[in-house]
């Protein structure tokens, strides 16, 4: 045809490939935070349930310990 207008993909394809890429990204991005999340939080309870380990044998073998707080510069106890 020879004077046909031009579709909507002829006419727009800049903006339509900026548009899908600005979209791609936003969706790295997300999954992305999610997995960051998903690591800090199994992080999170492996520490809380190795310091409940630690508190366990401490209990068990009667002991205590102290903790240094570098930028305060004093001793904070610890059971």
């Amino acid at each position: 045809m020879r004077f046909r207008p031009p579709s909507l993909w002829q006419e727009h394809r800049g903006l339509l490939l900026a548009t899908a890429g600005v979209i791609g990204a936003q969706m790295l991005t997300i999954a992305a935070l999610l997995t960051h999340r998903a690591r800090r939080r199994r992080s999170e309870l492996g520490l809380r349930e190795s310091e409940q380990r630690m508190n366990l044998a401490m209990d068990a073998a009667k002991l205590g310990i102290w903790i240094w707080d570098i930028p305060r510069d004093e001793k904070l106890n610890h059971n």
